[in-house]
């Protein structure tokens, strides 16, 4: 007799729809940030990061997961080319930081080109602690724009070719903008996770648009890829009242995030195994 698989049951809450790597901020599709009760997430750049790259300001923070990525993608650029240029400029923002800025845009630019340049408070991503803009310091103290860094040295397009393989995907491109709401910015990296930025970055996908593809992928027909040698499946599970029992193998390589929305996306990591 074969025996059955060992499975582990899992319980999430409506408010774990809010939380995790690939919620779905978005002023578009009316998708508000829910603030946590505490901002113990959170964590001061300054001081506490890996010192292969700069923050314009010591009052950046960012999540703890989101600066560990940071940290891994700018050691290995230091490590290729001896840089520390890159720059953070922006990180986490609260509802009354976002409400200024947004207020400004709306005062400079008028309501239509405002709300494309900055997002409604309450819908921005940098609430989530898990988007940063970022530009190029050097050390001769010469600032230059993400975009147009490239053209300055070369070495500068590495973030564009390597951010996906940390975690990172660009995330409102130039031709993206009728699908995120958003103006083009090529400076503004979202932590999405690693294999799911891979995905995202192959099939020049938005966020907006993996979600809506993992819609269509329940747990009888998950998604599956391969990324930098590890399968994924990935699957969503709708919200089925206050709380939602997940099973999955007993011992899985998992997470599971919400979408900030109506359920969770689960995601099982194995490892490939070559056979010679």
């Amino acid at each position: 007799m074969t025996e059955a698989p060992r499975t582990q049951s899992l319980t999430l809450t409506a408010d774990d729809v809010h939380r995790g790597d690939l919620i779905l901020v978005s002023t578009l599709l009316e998708r508000a940030y829910v603030f946590p009760k505490d901002e113990s997430d959170l964590v001061t750049l300054y001081g506490n990061k890996s010192d292969s790259y700069r923050v314009s300001s010591s009052a950046i923070k960012l999540s703890r997961t989101t600066m560990a990525a940071l940290d891994a993608m700018f050691d290995a650029f230091f490590a290729e080319t001896g840089s520390r240029d890159y720059q953070i400029t922006q990180g986490y923002r609260t509802l009354e930081e976002q409400t200024s800025i947004y207020d400004d845009y709306q005062e400079i630019y008028g309501a239509e080109q405002g709300a494309l340049l900055a997002a409604l408070p309450g819908y921005s991503e940098h609430h989530t602690g898990m988007a940063i803009d970022m530009n190029v310091y050097t050390a001769a103290g010469v600032s230059y724009s993400l975009a147009t860094a490239g053209d300055a040295d070369p070495i500068y397009a590495w973030i564009y070719a390597n951010a996906a393989k940390y975690g990172f995907v660009l995330r409102y491109p130039e031709s993206k903008t009728t699908v995120t709401g958003i103006t083009n910015e090529p400076w503004h990296f979202r932590y999405v996770g690693r294999g799911h930025a891979a995905y995202m970055a192959e099939n020049s996908l938005t966020l907006e648009e993996y979600i809506a593809l993992l819609y269509k992928h329940g747990a009888s027909s998950p998604l599956h890829f391969t990324a930098d040698g590890v399968d994924y499946t990935v699957f969503y599970v709708p919200l089925a009242g206050d709380e939602t029992q997940i099973e999955l193998p007993q011992n899985a390589d998992f997470s599971i995030s919400g979408d900030n929305d109506g359920g969770f996306i689960v995601t099982l990591r194995t490892a490939e195994t070559n056979l010679e």
